[in-house]
């Protein structure tokens, strides 16, 4: 029913200052209802409007209230803000979710486009336009957190004049564990991370020591190895597909030859070897340039990549750090991944 009368453009609730809906001799309201304006209070919407086009709010409402201007009760901040949000309903539309839809309604406006153009305009050439938070707020420790207490910490957000702090807050009633600075806690993780590479002595140790291996035997000879072996895999595949040999056979024979392949040198190794030194050597300034949902991905898996799955513990701690009462630590990097 309120869907159709907003269709055909008739107004839904009470009647709006400037408006009352028309009534019979008797006093009983006309249906379908039709709105009709106000005289007197038409004009006060006008004056309303005319003066929100270089006042406040709240400055309209104060000199609303000095003037003894007429009003169901003392003008408010309240009072100025519905004739501003009814801008549209003024101008002779009928509005839906809260302006989200809205239809050509059958009463007569009280504004013109023009007049409410003109405000409009002047509102928003004076309205300082802040940074939106961000629909989705990424928490890198995003189910791994975990209070001292042995509860899953949550992510929350406090929003204030456009600032934004996120922290993680342990759910659990009767918890005295403190809220855990978001930006404090995930930037220890990913130090640690950063910094859980080896030294460059020992990667360029490694890799001399990589190349010591793959000279004995000698490359040629290695060659020819590689070769029959290749040869050998493709005849095991085709006597598989004859029939000739076992499911069990042929798997075991094809792996005593790839164990045999890996075991060759080969020069392939050492420029892989190269590559992940490059990685490892670069991750810091990787996971500074990387995006939030990057780093949730990289705190999970270095969360996983113990023999066991594990969990990071946020705990109080005063000598964590200067300032900072809240902590993670583990055995060997100073933050506390254990495993679930």
């Amino acid at each position: 029913m309120q869907r159709q009368l907003f269709e055909a453009g008739r107004h839904r609730g009470h009647d709006p200052l400037g408006y009352r809906s028309v009534r019979d001799a008797a006093g009983h309201l006309v249906h379908p209802r039709q709105l009709e304006i106000v005289p007197e209070e038409a004009a006060i919407v006008r004056r309303v409007w005319h003066e929100l086009a270089t006042r406040s709010i709240a400055e309209v409402a104060d000199l609303l209230n000095r003037e003894g201007v007429p009003h169901r009760g003392a003008w408010t901040r309240d009072g100025v803000k519905d004739i501003l949000r009814r801008g549209r309903m003024y101008l002779g539309f009928v509005i839906e979710k809260r302006g989200r839809d809205e239809r050509p309604g059958q009463h007569e406006p009280i504004l013109s486009a023009a007049e409410y153009g003109a405000t409009m305009a002047a509102i928003a050439a004076r309205t300082r336009v802040g940074n939106k938070p961000a629909p989705f707020r990424h928490y890198v420790l995003r189910g791994l957190a975990t209070c001292s207490c042995g509860t899953r910490m949550r992510g929350e957000a406090h929003v204030q004049r456009g600032t934004e702090i996120r922290y993680y807050r342990c759910p659990t009633l009767g918890c005295r564990a403190r809220r855990a600075p978001a930006e404090l806690v995930e930037g220890e993780v990913l130090t640690a991370i950063a910094q859980a590479i080896l030294p460059s002595e020992v990667i360029d140790a490694a890799r001399a020591e990589l190349r010591r291996r793959l000279a004995v035997p000698q490359v040629a000879v290695s060659g020819r190895q590689r070769a029959r072996l290749l040869t050998r895999l493709e005849q095991l595949k085709k006597q598989h597909g004859w029939g000739d040999i076992s499911d069990a056979d042929y798997q075991r024979e094809r792996d005593v030859v790839r164990v045999a392949l890996a075991d060759l040198p080969d020069d392939d190794r050492v420029r892989s070897f190269d590559a992940y030194r490059t990685r490892l050597l670069e991750l810091p300034d990787a996971i500074a340039a990387a995006s939030p949902a990057r780093r949730e991905e990289l705190a999970t898996a270095w969360s996983m990549s113990g023999a066991r799955p594990g969990r990071i513990v946020v705990m109080e701690r005063n000598d964590f750090r200067a300032g900072a009462p809240k902590g993670i630590r583990t055995p060997d990097l100073h933050l506390e991944r254990v495993a679930s």
